[in-house]
């Protein structure tokens, strides 16, 4: 047996708190990565989110106008565009704060500045609030139902090309906002269409 000098034990002590400290210094080193990593690893979900709710948003838009253009003249025209907007999701993508449904001179026109704002305009938009998106189809067209500002019946002209516009006012809330950080950020759409004469229920 070997007799265990103090030189030895000093050396095995030595070496053990040196473990101690290169332990330590691994443990910091890695929180700091974690931190990086995570950060990173969530800002790519949060991201692909935000590109799903925004193509949502788009192509629901899309949609929404086109079914009101197809419906035409009817008196439910708007319930059809705000059922065809809901029934694709826009909902559940982000928080939809109105919806503009408005005539336009042409197929590149801009939504008219009080309509974009939310106000509705006599003869040139409609607009609807959450309060709304919910209602019975009777409750929609003229002359005393929601959407009365600019009447489906009178969407049409015999000389020109009339179109409708769908312009969604949304925000998309992220997971991130619970960190008491305002995050959203506005996913706006807006969408034109021809309004077909005939029109369809």
């Amino acid at each position: 047996m070997i007799p265990v000098t103090s030189s030895s034990s000093e050396a095995k002590a030595r070496s053990r708190r040196i473990g101690r400290t290169d332990r330590g210094a691994t443990m910091v080193e890695f929180a700091i990565i974690a931190i990086a990593l995570f950060s990173m690893i969530f800002g790519i979900i949060e991201g692909a989110f935000a590109v799903r709710a925004r193509n949502t948003i788009n192509n629901a838009v899309d949609d929404a106008a086109r079914r009101g253009a197809v419906a035409g003249t009817n008196n439910n025209a708007d319930y059809l565009v705000l059922q065809q907007l809901f029934g694709r999701g826009a909902r559940d993508a982000a928080t939809v704060e109105y919806v503009v449904v408005y005539k336009a001179d042409n197929g590149s026109a801009e939504v008219p500045a009080d309509c974009k704002a939310g106000v509705p305009v006599d003869k040139v938009c409609n607009v609807f609030y959450p309060g709304t998106f919910d209602t019975d189809e009777s409750g929609f067209g003229c002359p005393s139902g929601n959407g009365t500002s600019w009447c489906p019946n009178t969407r049409t002209s015999e000389d020109e090309l009339s179109f409708l516009g769908v312009y969604v006012k949304a925000k998309y809330e992220p997971i991130l906002d619970q960190l008491l950080v305002d995050f959203s950020f506005d996913v706006n759409a807006n969408s034109l269409q021809v309004i077909e004469t005939s029109g369809e229920r």
